[in-house]
């Protein structure tokens, strides 16, 4: 590992003892080797310590967060009892690719980032077709401009800097922002910084809308209000000044927000569409 790379891989957990053994087993096979890797737990009820006790592994930590139903609590938590010097998030039910870690600290070395995300391959149980990449974003850094039209970090792709978090923003915990927690944090950040992302998908990750925290917001309308309206009261208590473009493309994504026009996400305009066409032709 490069010396000024000692990562802390962060994993929150709920019930999903057999998946989250396979997320710790990707993170273990990295081809750059991690500094750590904290299972921070939210009361988990099912054998998940069991199997995570059975690997003993010493660079495995088992972390009771109590019970609290919002995973941006098991991930700060994490954060604060981290080692190492860049954090790396992984959800229980995600894995990632053998060469993740390595080809991020490749592009962070390389552009002098502070913050890198990547494409993921998008899994479904069940369905054996091979899986397609889960984002179309092909630009090499994600701007503030971009995040307020459409969230394009994976939360389990993400390695930044501890000191990034530390100095700007943990995840928000309060009960409003459940599974849109991340989206609102990396707002935050892309004030200050443009995420690097790598348009390779170096991680698989489950799309299972069933058994899903992901589904908790489906109305992206809903999604945007929440965290522009939690925005504004962040730069408002950090005293943060946007730059001239991004107040230009932040009062216009307001606007479009506020006259619920086309949503940006094409996939989520055309499942409204054709929720609206099948009511149609039943009525």
């Amino acid at each position: 590992m490069p010396d000024n790379f000692q990562i802390s891989v962060i994993i929150p957990n709920y019930n999903r003892a057999e998946l989250l053994v396979k997320a710790i087993q990707s993170a273990l096979k990295q081809t750059l080797p991690v500094l750590e890797i904290l299972v921070c737990d939210d009361g988990s009820t099912d054998n998940s310590k069991d199997l995570v006790t059975q690997l003993n592994h010493p660079k495995v930590k088992w972390i009771n967060c109590g019970k609290n139903g919002r995973p941006a609590i098991p991930r700060n938590r994490g954060i604060k009892e981290s080692k190492g010097n860049w954090l790396a998030f992984i959800d229980n039910d995600d894995e990632w690719l053998p060469n993740k870690l390595e080809e991020q600290v490749k592009r962070i070395q390389t552009h002098q980032l502070k913050a890198v995300c990547t494409n993921a391959y998008d899994v479904k149980l069940n369905d054996s077709n091979s899986p397609k990449p889960l984002l179309g974003y092909t630009n090499s850094e994600i701007t503030f401009s971009d995040l307020i039209k459409e969230n394009n970090v994976v939360c389990s792709s993400m390695l930044v800097s501890k000191d990034i978090l530390l100095t700007y923003s943990l995840f928000p915990e309060e009960p409003e922002f459940k599974a849109i927690e991340d989206y609102v944090l990396w707002l935050r950040l892309s004030t200050q910084l443009n995420i690097g992302y790598i348009n390779q998908p170096l991680l698989k990750y489950l799309n299972e809308n069933q058994t899903s925290i992901r589904t908790a917001h489906s109305d992206p309308y809903v999604i945007f209000e929440l965290a522009f309206n939690n925005l504004d009261n962040w730069l408002r208590g950090k005293n943060f000044k946007l730059t001239a473009l991004q107040q230009k493309s932040y009062k216009a994504a307001k606007q479009n927000v506020k006259r619920r026009g086309i949503p940006t996400e094409w996939s989520e305009f055309k499942r409204k569409l054709n929720s609206k066409l099948n009511q149609i032709f039943k009525s």
